[in-house]
């Protein structure tokens, strides 16, 4: 009989589900099995974060992270939040947690690479710090910046000028007030009423002392009328009524020119206020007194005046003039203006912008002719000596000097058997940088006047009456100086040379013992002349220069020296080298002194000025 249908469903479902539960019991013994080979996660809280040097905490966003199972090749990667941190699940073990790229900061770099243990049971806590980071210093390269004073000295420098009166020189600049004059300090112009102003490298112009006040330190100069056209005019700061000039703290900035340095920058803080004075740290040095202070919005609140050194050592402090010292000064202009004398519209000879190459100069005076140079020193002119200076030369005397000086040490060191390269020698020492700080390589020639020194008459007379009555004189020898240095005039040929600069000032001599008395105050004199004064004509005859002084102690007697022959062509010759290497195309030509001739002058005593003689 066969069976319903129904009875083979039912027996087909009970075939299946026996089936099924004849495999169950295997299927559950697997996954007891797998249930205790791997564990339930764990959870591990990673926190990023550095410590800066100012001690703020900077959390590490977005820090690519990877942890390794030590006793199997499983790798999980995850990377920190915005706030530097992150939680993951993981399986309980040890781990190598470690960065996968690192992190610089202020100039270091970070990474990690730390072994861990996750623990099975609650939160596994990491945090990634200065602490636990592999740090290297990493250079990172800044953006060049520039200080706010660069602006304002770019804005107004062609405003600010080199001011020369007699032997001082030093700073002063260019103001819209009293149609346009140069305002400096008064001892720069010291007792002159006539300066120059050099308005950049090559262009020297005369200046007139319009007004000035001693006891602040200021004068007002006068340039030729549109010559300076072009250049900016500085503003006078003009604080509203209830604010101060300038605060304490307040960022200022120096202009000039200090020592033999072009126009320059400084700047500093200022840090009190004094009574028409403004005292800062801005490093100014000589040179400096004349040029302006300015604040950062480029208004002038001082002209500098002068520096406060310290003998303990230091920077030392400085001191501007308040400018608002300078308004008497303005409302005396327009009299002042009105009686001066019109102002000459002329360029002036300037010092030329090149050096004498130094390693050329040596070379060229280790072989010259000491004899050569005998009419260059003590050149007698009534009551003074003048001297004539070269480069070659000046560097042949500091040879000769420290020959001199140095026989008795370099006896020693050839004994004690010392290299000729290890000898002492001050003039080895000398740098190519020298250009950079004097004048002694320019290429000029420098005239030195000096007063003579002679006995005074009474003191001469008695100490002749106690030679004859004693067989010698018993007292000192009263000695005065025989001249005063109030000028000098140039001429070449007859014709008046202006010198590059120049002037006259006070020595004082104070000699007091058993075999000379001497006190004694005298002007001496120093002036540049242009080279080109000593250049010979085409057939290679060199030039009668003459140097005419005026004397105080007898203004109407002039003393003068004339330079010509051989001296003459010495002094054009010693520059052959110079022009060799530094004009290359200038025709030069050797001077000859066989063609050489003298030629006579006449000259006013009242004026100094000098013509040539004619023949009747």
């Amino acid at each position: 009989m066969r069976p319903r249908p129904s009875q083979v469903i039912r027996c087909l479902t009970i075939g299946a589900f026996s089936a099924e539960l004849a495999g169950a019991a295997p299927l559950a013994a697997q996954s007891a099995r797998s249930a205790s080979a791997t564990p339930e996660p764990a959870m591990l809280a990673i926190t990023a974060a550095v410590v800066l040097h100012d001690m703020t905490v900077r959390p590490l966003p977005l820090l690519g992270l990877e942890m390794v199972r030590s006793d199997r090749p499983d790798t999980v990667r995850v990377h920190t939040e915005l706030d530097g941190k992150v939680s993951e699940a993981v399986a309980p073990g040890s781990y190598v947690l470690r960065s996968t790229t690192p992190v610089r900061l202020e100039g270091k770099s970070y990474s990690w690479s730390l072994s861990i243990s996750v623990a099975r049971i609650g939160i596994t806590s990491v945090e990634l710090t200065n602490v636990n980071a592999d740090s290297t210093s990493t250079p990172v390269p800044m953006a060049r910046q520039v200080a706010p004073a660069q602006a304002v000295f770019d804005s107004i420098r062609r405003g600010v000028f080199q001011v020369e009166a007699g032997l001082g020189h030093g700073s002063g600049f260019l103001i819209a007030e009293a149609g346009g004059l140069v305002v400096t300090n008064d001892h720069v112009v010291a007792n002159s009423t006539e300066a120059s102003v050099y308005l950049d490298s090559v262009t020297r112009v005369p200046a007139q002392v319009v007004v000035r006040d001693r006891n602040a330190d200021l004068a007002l100069l006068r340039i030729p009328e549109g010559k300076c056209a072009g250049c900016p005019r500085l503003s006078l700061a003009h604080p509203k009524p209830g604010e101060q000039l300038v605060l304490p703290g307040e960022s200022v900035l120096a202009i000039g020119y200090p020592l033999h340095q072009e126009i320059t920058l400084t700047t500093g803080i200022a840090s009190s206020i004094r009574e028409g004075a403004i005292i800062s740290d801005v490093n100014i040095n000589h040179g400096n007194s004349g040029g302006p202070m300015l604040n950062l919005a480029g208004e002038v609140v001082g002209v500098n005046a002068f520096m406060d050194f310290s003998n303990q050592g230091g920077p030392g402090i400085s001191g501007a003039i308040s400018i608002d010292r300078l308004l008497p000064l303005l409302a005396q202009v327009p009299t002042a203006l009105a009686e001066l004398a019109p102002l000459e519209d002329r360029n002036l000879p300037t010092m030329p912008l090149t050096t004498y190459p130094l390693p050329i100069l040596k070379s060229f005076a280790d072989t010259a002719d000491r004899h050569s140079y005998t009419y260059f020193s003590g050149r007698e002119a009534g009551n003074f000596l003048v001297s004539i200076l070269t480069p070659t030369f000046l560097r042949v005397l500091q040879k000769e000097e420290e020959n001199d000086v140095a026989k008795d040490r370099r006896k020693r060191e050839a004994k004690a058997g010392v290299a000729a390269d290890e000898r002492y020698s001050e003039l080895r020492e000398s740098h190519d940088w020298e250009q950079y700080v004097g004048d002694a390589s320019a290429p000029v020639v420098s005239i030195y006047i000096e007063p003579k020194l002679g006995e005074t008459f009474w003191s001469a007379l008695g100490r002749g009456l106690e030679s004859q009555q004693y067989g010698r004189s018993v007292s000192a020898a009263r000695m005065k100086f025989q001249g005063d240095v109030r000028g000098a005039r140039f001429y070449r040929n007859g014709v008046e040379i202006e010198p590059i600069r120049g002037g006259h000032g006070p020595q004082k001599m104070v000699v007091d013992n058993q075999w000379i008395e001497l006190k004694d105050v005298a002007d001496r004199g120093y002036y540049v002349l242009p080279v080109m004064l000593f250049q010979p004509d085409s057939a290679g005859a060199p030039p009668m220069v003459s140097i005419v002084v005026q004397d105080l102690k007898n203004p109407k007697a002039l003393s003068s020296v004339d330079v010509w022959g051989e001296t003459a062509a010495r002094v054009w010759n010693d520059f052959a080298p110079y022009f060799h290497a530094v004009h290359p195309d200038f025709p030069f030509r050797l001077a000859n002194p066989k063609l050489s001739t003298k030629i006579p002058l006449v000259c006013d005593p009242e004026t100094a000025r000098c013509t040539v003689k004619t023949r009747k």
